[in-house]
């Protein structure tokens, strides 16, 4: 991504488990997700990028600070195996 003056702050649940994904389609996903927060961020500059199970699902989520949108983006969720989600 080419966006300057943005602050991305990641706050990524570990270990994350491994799910069954097309990596290229999953990060092309993101990368618009992202792309998205930018574009509506407005004058906020920041980004929030989560990663979490929940529900035995990895879920992914991009959140920009606009005022015009203000919403949690959910790129993903894929089921995870009960040994992931519980370990």
């Amino acid at each position: 991504m080419k966006h300057e003056g943005f602050a991305i702050e990641l706050k990524l649940e570990e270990p994350l488990p491994e799910v069954p994904a097309d990596g290229d389609a999953l990060a092309q996903a993101i990368t618009n997700l992202l792309d998205n927060a930018v574009k509506y961020s407005g004058q906020a500059r920041s980004i929030l990028v989560r990663s979490f199970v929940q529900d035995r699902c990895l879920a992914i989520s991009v959140t920009d600070f606009g005022i015009a949108l203000r919403r949690t983006r959910r790129a993903a969720c894929s089921t995870v195996s009960t040994a992931a989600a519980t370990s």
